[in-house]
């Protein structure tokens, strides 16, 4: 993200089993150096170090055979000079999980898992003039993170040749991490608030034997809200959200050693960031990205 780098890491894990408990520890560790100039003044080439270490521990049990429930832990911590980056350099990410198989041919299961990405070298240290713009890193970033809960149902019909598959989610993002504009043509990295996405997945997939062919279809209702700074008022739209998205994809064997796969996605529209120039000169509403449609087809022969 801000020029060549360096990386050496290990890991290390064991996997204990005792009866209905599995349980999965260890560790890891990752030292990254970052090769670049384009940085803020006063930085050396050792400040463009990162040491990365984290420990998980991940374990499921299964009181009987239709109910699993899991559970997992993992920290991370970041050794970074405080002259890149100011802020705590440390994460908790959590999850837990419980599926139950109410029968053979349908399932539950309710997630929720803690995940975060922690602030680039060029985020928080690039200092480059690209053309007539200037770009600034910014030692103060806070790392996003983001809480899920979802919960979904499947279910295998006509003996389990089709499978109808829902799910519903929450989730609730800290922290963004985005340019903004200073003055005249120069832009820094900051945190500019949190937001909150809902939505729903609809999927149903089949084969048809006798056709030696399959057909998945999915479809994903995406509601998502800027939330500013203060955490209270509602903005709008993420950019780049589409609100409906469509896909399917389908195969078939024409021989035994000739098939087709037909692919196919509609995106509906979405917001840019970019604002709409007034006639008075003065910024409006968010450009409007239209809808999109993808299709895509292969033919190949197994040799």
């Amino acid at each position: 993200s801000l020029g060549k780098r360096r990386r050496f890491g290990g890991e290390l894990r064991a996997l204990i089993n005792a009866g209905p408990v599995n349980i999965t520890v260890g560790g890891d560790v990752k030292n990254d150096l970052v090769n670049n100039q384009n940085i803020t003044a006063g930085l050396t080439i050792n400040d463009l170090q990162e040491t990365i270490v984290g420990v998980f521990a991940d374990g499921q049990y299964k009181p009987f055979h239709k109910l699993a429930i899991g559970a997992g832990l993992r920290f991370d911590y970041y050794a970074i000079p405080t002259t890149v980056w100011a802020n705590p350099r440390s994460e908790l990410s959590p999850r837990a999980s419980i599926i139950f198989q109410a029968r053979n041919d349908l399932h539950f299961r309710i997630n929720y898992g803690r995940a975060f990405r922690a602030p680039t070298f060029a985020e928080l240290a690039i200092n480059q003039q690209m053309y007539a713009s200037t770009l600034l890193g910014n030692p103060n970033l806070k790392a996003e993170t983001m809480d899920t809960v979802e919960a979904a149902v499947d279910w295998w019909v006509f003996d389990g040749t089709a499978k109808l598959g829902a799910t519903g989610f929450f989730k609730k993002a800290n922290n963004f991490i985005q340019q903004e504009f200073l003055l005249g043509s120069t832009s820094r990295f900051r945190n500019i608030g949190d937001a909150r996405i809902w939505g729903m997945e609809l999927n149903a997939a089949a084969q048809f034997k006798q056709l030696r062919s399959s057909l998945d279809l999915s479809y994903q209702l995406l509601n998502t809200r800027t939330l500013p700074i203060d955490g209270i008022s509602l903005g709008g739209a993420l950019d780049y959200a589409p609100t409906h998205r469509f896909s399917l994809r389908g195969h078939t064997n024409i021989t035994d050693n000739l098939f087709v796969d037909l692919y196919g996605t509609l995106i509906s529209e979405r917001q840019d960031p970019a604002l709409q120039t007034l006639a008075d000169g003065s910024p409006g509403t968010h450009v409007v990205l239209p809808a999109y449609v993808v299709a895509s087809a292969r033919a190949g022969v197994r040799i």
